[in-house]
């Protein structure tokens, strides 16, 4: 796992343009200043909660965005109505509405981790624990029903006009998304043939090839979701992303290559031959070469003759597409499949909600009604795993921190000068549009975004006049930072759910993908060269998921790390990281030089190669499962040997089916990720997997 050499190079890549970030920041910003001029005029109370919403369901798309809309109306229309019976029975008995509150707020927490639709019920959460705080200020119950009501006004009417702005103004359809980012990763392909002709760098913001392919592979599915079209013809459509993935990684390592040959007139052709595909995918029409695609002598097994085989293959496959619909998708239950077998859901739930109940008496025997806000800090970073919950307290904090200090800033030296609704969009505006482009960004810094306009709107919009009571400032910061506290001590002393044990299975997951691509047949029909990078793209998704938990686990303290030590885990499990690409992309060669070869190859020679191929496979299987089993007895493989392979070869250029020395490539290849699999670390705690990396194994 590769992380940035400083703070700056984190920010530089954290608050980096990439498509699709300035639509959402620009829809937000819209909805936001609407939801803002309505309130203040019309006097629309809570503020805070629409603004809220409006972050939450501004999504990457429309079909994210309609779903978690919809979702949160379901929600906080029967949280509602929960909490008005609720406090019908049991408004004056304190005992019995804390009862039924927390029954309430248990069994929400709980169902919103087993069923797939737990954002309703993480609405209805929340909306019961915000609306305790009502009843503690004031023993009026037509008062605080006329407050729960105006809440729901509030969270709705926000949803109505960022569905609205999100549907009409500035809609993003996945399928439009999926294009564009096929088009930018050809014109990338584009660009990096062209700066090898020129000796040129690598263009500036290339992204890595597994994380393009898995950008594409998400956006595949957010369309399957949107259109029915597209999932009569998802076969189709994938067939096109594996093409594009596997014309971008050969591109992203031809521009890598050190000694190539290519002349630039070549590379020139297969660029316009690029930039038809580019075209057709963009117009969502069938892909047809400016002239036939042949292959050229100079480069045969290169890199340069696989994209010319994939250009051609999916001229061929866009030329006769298969009319075949695709099957119907299995239809998935509502509750995860152990739902009511695994306790730590509702060991989850008890957690969260003793932190809410700890933090209510704090709250109420303070007599601080300035800090409620940790009620809902308390439920708001609870997370499915300490290493999240570690990253959403942090990033609640930090988004507080620089939050309230743009406050500060604006109730000193500005708020004083106001004097009207322009003067209020003014302010507000910059800050809300500062908030939406981080809140746009990955999910390492997503959620800060998010609390920035959180903590800023509760300090200066929550009332109808200009505010300077910097008070409001200090209760936010404070109950924030109380909420963060109790919920981080709770979650890591008691059941703490740590995922050093999921992520080596992860691991040991990703290196069963890689034998499986492995042993994965070689051919040199389109169908083949295809399917296969259907396969690379999964094992990208496997690797992205791996990254993603190591993020996490990387964020749980030290001491909760269990029986195995933390430092070891981390080191170990970057290692197998980095050693997977290393297989990958020797694997890629590999398959690619066979797949030239294959037609001038003896039976023997095939033969041996399919059993080189069976025999890394069956190495990399015991390594998956003793790392998911047994960790203690994973070692590395040992090395493959070619003698086989090389005598058959041998005995191929005697007999005089190839030239002599034309199969030293495909010798070199094989030999490569044999070396690259017998490198995989040991895992124990006495190795140092980095010394183990840069020794060659016997």
């Amino acid at each position: 796992m590769k992380h940035p050499a400083s703070f700056q190079d984190f920010l530089r890549t954290e608050l980096a343009p990439f498509p699709g970030r300035l639509n959402a920041t620009a829809r937000c910003i819209v909805a936001s200043a609407i939801v803002i001029l309505v309130s203040m005029t019309l006097e629309v109370p809570y503020l805070v909660l629409s603004l809220f919403m409006v972050f939450c369901v501004t999504q990457a798309n429309i079909v994210l965005t309609r779903l978690i809309g919809i979702m949160f109306v379901v929600g906080s229309t029967l949280a509602i109505g929960i909490l008005i019976v609720m406090l019908e029975f049991t408004f004056d008995e304190p005992f019995l509405r804390i009862l039924a509150a927390s029954l309430l707020v248990l069994g929400s927490v709980y169902l919103s981790r087993v069923t797939k639709i737990g954002i309703v019920f993480f609405a209805v959460a929340i909306t019961v624990i915000y609306g305790q705080t009502f009843v503690d200020l004031r023993a009026d119950p037509e008062w605080v029903v006329r407050q729960i009501l105006w809440v729901w006004v509030a969270v709705n009417y926000s949803i109505a006009v960022t569905l609205a702005i999100n549907s009409l103004l500035l809609p993003i359809e996945p399928e439009v998304q999926l294009r564009a980012e096929m088009g930018r990763q050809l014109a990338f392909a584009r660009r990096m043939l062209a700066a090898r002709a020129s000796d040129e760098p690598l263009p500036d913001g290339c992204p890595e090839p597994r994380q393009a392919a898995v950008a594409l592979m998400k956006l595949s599915r957010f369309a399957a979701m949107r259109s029915p079209g597209y999932r009569r013809r998802e076969g189709w459509h994938l067939v096109r992303i594996a093409a594009v993935s596997r014309l971008y990684r050969n591109a992203h390592e031809f521009a890598q290559e050190e000694h190539s040959s290519v002349d630039a007139g070549t590379l020139a052709d297969l660029g316009r031959d690029l930039e038809c595909l580019q075209a057709a995918v963009a117009g969502g029409t069938a892909f047809a070469p400016r002239q036939e695609i042949a292959d050229s002598a100079d480069d045969k097994g290169s890199i340069i003759a696989d994209i010319r085989h994939t250009l051609r293959g999916l001229a061929d496959h866009d030329a006769n597409p298969s009319p075949a619909d695709a099957p119907p998708r299995p239809k998935e239950g509502l509750f995860l499949p152990d739902a009511f077998s695994n306790p730590v859901y509702m060991q989850f739930a008890l957690k969260t909600l003793l932190a809410v109940l700890i933090a209510y008496v704090f709250y109420t025997g303070a007599a601080w009604p300035g800090i409620h806000t940790v009620l809902l800090t308390c439920l708001i970073v609870a997370q499915p795993s300490l290493g999240a919950t570690s990253r959403r307290s942090l990033l609640r904090i930090v988004g507080a921190a620089i939050g309230s200090l743009i406050v500060l800033v604006m109730v000193v030296f500005v708020v004083q000068r106001l004097d009207g609704i322009v003067g209020l969009l003014a302010i507000t505006l910059p800050v809300i549009a500062l908030a939406a482009w981080i809140a746009a960004g990955s999910e390492r810094i997503a959620y800060a975004g998010t609390q920035i306009m959180f903590t800023f709107s509760m300090s200066l919009l929550t009332q109808f006049v200009p505010t300077t009571d910097l008070t409001e400032i200090r209760d936010r910061i404070v109950g924030i930072a109380l909420g963060v506290g109790l919920s981080l001590l709770v979650h890591t002393g008691i059941a703490p759910e740590t995922e050093g044990e999921a992520l080596r299975k992860r691991l040991a997951e990703l290196v069963r993908t890689l034998a499986a691509l492995v042993r994965f047949p070689v051919g040199r029909t389109t169908q083949d060269r295809l399917s296969f990078s259907q396969e690379q793209l999964r094992a990208s998704a496997n690797y992205e998921d791996c990254e993603a938990l190591l993020g996490r686990v990387t964020l749980e303290p030290d001491w909760q790390a269990g029986n195995a030590d933390q430092e070891d885990l981390m080191r170990h499990t970057q290692s197998v990281l980095s050693q997977s690409l290393e297989i990958l992309r020797a694997l890629n060669a590999f398959k690619a030089e066979c797949a030239a070869r294959i037609e001038q190859s003896s039976p023997g020679a095939r033969d041996a190669a399919m059993a080189l191929e069976t025999g890394i496979a069956d190495e990399l299987d015991r390594y998956s499962d003793c790392l998911g089993e047994r960790p203690a007895d994973t070692a590395p493989p040992p090395r493959i040997a070619l003698d086989r392979l090389a005598q058959e070869c041998r005995h191929d250029e005697t007999s005089g089916r190839s030239a002599p020395g034309s199969l030293a490539l495909l010798l070199a290849k094989a030999d490569d990720l044999a070396h690259e699999v017998a490198r995989l670390p040991r895992w124990t705690a006495d190795d140092n997997p980095e010394a183990q990396l840069n020794a060659s194994p016997a």
